[in-house]
């Protein structure tokens, strides 16, 4: 006769790499339709340059024109309108603005740097990276054929292409889910032989 306590095993454990579509990136930024300081151009032919740094019609910076937004070059350009010079597709946001606050007291052209990096990271986001969750999991089998899934907190909204942090969440949630089983009665030896074959599924 089989008894409980030899119905009871654990059938797999694994760690389980999810898509966390709820990743917050506020920390770099925010798209958006009116500009702020150190404001970058997200649409159109001039996508990656600073708002205050945007050409005029005519090709001229805007330091070759007056208080007025007239040129002084003497072209029949109209007046200097950093808006109008960012045409593009008018249906996505036009700008993005960096969180430029982080990086006060640095010199400006520091500040610049830090910004368009940030850009990138935001403008690749889904494209090049996502954020994903973590958390490990185990299949048990309790009483008879019925089976249930113990599930460790979890860990979310780290960046896809953490590298070898990956290892440390990894480390951390594996050590959550085996006091798990401990606590639902599973002895320390049974815990360890059934973690010497870890499955992975990545998102």
């Amino acid at each position: 006769m089989t008894t409980r306590k030899e119905s009871k095993r654990i059938l797999s454990v694994s760690i389980q790499k999810i898509d966390d579509p709820d990743g917050d990136w506020s920390y770099l930024g925010e798209f958006s339709d009116d500009p702020k300081e150190y404001a970058i151009v997200h649409t159109g032919e001039h996508s990656g340059t600073f708002e205050d740094q945007l050409p005029c019609e005519c090709g001229h910076d805007e330091t070759d024109h007056n208080d007025a937004g007239y040129c002084m070059d003497n072209c029949d350009c109209e007046d200097f309108d950093r808006i109008a010079a960012n045409s593009g597709d008018w249906r996505t946001l036009r700008f993005f603005n960096p969180e430029a606050d982080d990086y006060k007291g640095e010199p400006d052209e520091e500040i610049r740097k830090y910004c368009l990096q940030d850009y990138e990271r935001a403008r690749t986001l889904v494209e090049t990276w996502n954020f994903v969750g973590v958390r490990a999991e185990a299949e048990v089998q309790l009483t008879g054929d019925k089976t249930q899934t113990i599930r460790s907190g979890g860990l979310w909204g780290i960046e896809s292409d953490s590298g070898d942090y990956f290892k440390e969440v990894e480390t951390e949630q594996l050590a959550e889910l085996r006091e798990q089983l401990h606590a639902i009665g599973f002895s320390r030896r049974a815990i360890v032989a059934a973690f010497r074959d870890i499955q992975r599924s990545d998102a």
